[in-house]
């Protein structure tokens, strides 16, 4: 008897330890799966401690402090009042507070509102803290607010620093910290920050900022800013050092409103001058007039390149109230200019801001525009659209070589964004048909004369997209059919409308026998008594038919549970589980695990399903792994087993982690 008893403790232990091995060859197949780490700090984060980086936060209201976490690592922080870190040689060091990052990515994480001077630290390269092993550091707290309506600077490298202007009509106010130093100036254009400008005689010499200070009819208020660390002389400061910054006075910009074009600089085109605009003018559209803004001084050339003719600007002709297109000759298909602020020398061409403007020539015909029911539409007119409505667009073709279109926000600053080009001649005019996508755009035009003349911006349209009803065209329910117990739980049905997009989603439900089960207006079935019934859903909308859907529920006495729940490893017994039924199949809610992994809730059919575990304060997929949570789709379903994919919590992407769980 004895030698028997040995021999069923001897099984025992052979099949305990085939269980074993197999867990761990599951668990060794999961942990597998792993995706690539990533420890790149962010963007304005200070090295701190070993992997560790910072940096403060700073609003109209406090200072917080966050920290990124290298993955595989851990430590404590307080803030104190003292530099000299005595806190770490302390017997107690209940103040410090654990942070660590489990997971297989770098995370920040805010240690919240500061509330001393210092940031002590101890941190550990692994995931299990030892004050035996510990790197400490002490971070000195700025402790500096962003005043309300203050814009804060930003760094090459992105980071935040103790510096913020407001502009208010003409008056610029500025805010610093302590001991740092901004130096500040006023121009009409949009000139460079150099130490050589504190030196020039032809440019007012840099002022120390000191109180809010009025532009006057300048544009611009430049400024140039040094923290604490780097001020010295201002004769002696460096400039490589300058956090610059040009500030647009919008009280002193030029209302340009009713001109057509805008001056570009040609060396860089995305830098528009508020210096300067053009626009067409007189009968025949062979001038143009400039504004210009006072202390500004222009000179301007004809050529036939839009960069050769550069050097004869600084002997060019002073821009004037017009320039007369018709004095250029043939040729010339450029007017050039070069523009000085103001001090600057006239006759020295690298002291200028320089750009072209193509001469237009003379006024072409307008482009003839219709609708979708071929009424005339006219230049500025608003209209609105359907999505694949469509507009027509001709001219002569006794005038025109070619005919482009655009649809957009704004005008483009290049031809070459414009599209649908219409170069053949039908019936002696060139027509295209414009198919509107939606949106609220505008429509351009621009057109190419047979002369060779080009003209843009002659006619534009204004357009927004109609509201449009789409009627349901089917329904569906997620279940067809019910198996109920009287007493058991309720079930909710989950309609869908085609198509998702429908104007009018409302439904109504009904019951074909109240007696055995009644339903809700959100398709919640209650079983009532024994026997069937039919669940009807109708969508209210009838636009294009009596839309509906049906369940048959079965409702029976029987005591056998047909209940089936999820069932989790049993390593997370008594730990929270949120569960998310995202189209029914059951309840969502905040569970706690059984000691065989039971999530104790009844999942029915194939739901869609989240699922978010909670362990000492930190969300977990259904692997365990920190940082994120599991998900399913309907269609992840195997009969009673389902694949859970891992997302990052907060997004939707995926960790490339994978478990599979059972129902039973």
């Amino acid at each position: 008897m004895k030698n028997l008893s040995k021999l069923f403790v001897g099984i025992a232990l052979i099949f305990g330890a085939m269980i074993l091995i197999n867990s761990c060859a599951m668990n060794a197949t999961i942990d597998d799966v792993k995706p690539v780490v990533t420890d790149t700090p962010p963007t304005g984060y200070d090295l701190l401690i070993g992997s560790l980086y910072g940096r403060e936060v700073v609003d109209s209201a406090e200072v917080s402090y966050k920290i990124s976490i290298k993955p595989k690592t851990c430590g404590r922080y307080m803030f104190s009042n003292s530099s000299s870190g005595s806190e770490f040689d302390a017997t107690s060091k209940t103040a410090f507070k654990l942070f660590v990052n489990t997971g297989d990515d770098r995370v920040q994480k805010s240690l919240g509102v500061v509330t001393g001077t210092n940031l002590l630290v101890a941190f550990c390269d692994s995931e299990t803290f030892d004050w035996n092993k510990a790197k400490t550091t002490v971070i000195p707290i700025t402790g500096w607010l962003l005043k309300t309506g203050y814009t804060q600077l930003q760094n090459t490298d992105g980071k935040n620093v103790t510096m913020a202007c407001k502009v208010d009509g003409k008056v610029v106010s500025v805010d610093t910290a302590t001991g740092d130093l901004v130096l500040i100036a006023f121009d009409n254009i949009d000139r460079s920050l150099t130490a050589a400008d504190n030196t020039d005689a032809s440019i007012p010499d840099w002022v120390t900022y000191t109180t809010s200070m009025d532009s006057g009819a300048s544009v611009y208020a430049i400024v140039a800013y040094w923290p604490a660390a780097d001020v010295v002389a201002v004769a002696s400061l460096d400039w490589s050092k300058a956090i610059k910054k040009s500030i647009l006075i919008s009280a002193n910009k030029v209302d340009y409103d009713k001109f057509d074009k805008t001056f570009i600089n040609s060396s860089n085109p995305t830098k528009s001058l508020e210096g300067i605009r053009f626009m067409l003018a007189g009968a025949d559209m062979k001038q143009v007039s400039p504004s210009v803004l006072s202390g500004v001084t222009v000179k301007w050339a004809f050529s036939a390149y839009s960069s050769s003719g550069y050097p004869t600007l600084t002997t060019g002709n002073p821009l004037g109230s017009s320039i007369d297109l018709s004095t250029s000759s043939s040729s010339d298909k450029f007017l050039l200019v070069a523009l000085w602020g103001r001090g600057k020398n006239t006759a020295n061409l690298a002291d200028a801001v320089f750009g072209y403007y193509e001469l237009t020539g003379i006024k072409l015909p307008a482009v003839d525009v219709r609708g979708p029911d071929s009424t005339g539409l006219s230049h500025g007119q608003n209209i609105a659209l359907a999505v694949g409505e469509k507009l027509t667009a001709s001219v002569s073709g006794s005038d025109y070589s070619e005919l482009y279109y655009y649809i957009g926000t704004s005008e483009p600053s290049s031809k070459s964004t414009y599209s649908g080009i219409q170069n053949r001649e039908l019936n002696g005019k060139l027509t295209m048909e414009i198919t509107y996508t939606g949106g609220t755009n505008s429509l351009y035009f621009w057109g190419k004369g047979k002369n060779g003349v080009t003209y843009g911006d002659f006619f534009r349209l204004s357009i927004s997209q109609k509201t449009v009803a789409y009627p349901v065209t089917s329904i569906s329910l997620s279940q067809t059919s019910l198996s109920m117990q009287v007493g058991g739980s309720p079930v909710t049905l989950v309609v869908t409308i085609n198509p998702n997009n429908a104007s009018n989603q409302a439904c109504n439900w009904a019951t074909s026998n109240s007696a055995v089960a009644i339903v809700s207006a959100t398709g919640v079935v209650t079983q009532v008594g024994a026997g069937t019934a039919t669940i009807t859903v109708t969508a209210q909308d009838q636009t294009a038919g009596i839309k509906t859907a049906t369940c048959s529920v079965t409702v029976s006495n029987t005591s056998v549970s047909t209940d089936k729940y999820l069932y989790l490893s049993t390593t997370w017994a008594g730990q929270q589980v949120k569960i998310t039924f995202e189209n029914g199949g059951g309840t969502t809610g905040t569970y706690t695990v059984g000691s065989d992994g039971k999530i104790p809730t009844v999942v029915s059919g194939t739901p869609k399903l989240s699922l978010n575990l909670f362990y000492e304060g930190k969300g977990l997929d259904a692997a365990g792994n920190s940082g994120a949570y599991s998900q399913c789709q309907s269609s992840d379903w195997n009969g009673d087993s389902v694949l859970f994919t891992s997302y990052t919590n907060g997004t939707f992407t995926a960790t490339g982690r994978t478990v599979t769980l059972t129902r039973k």
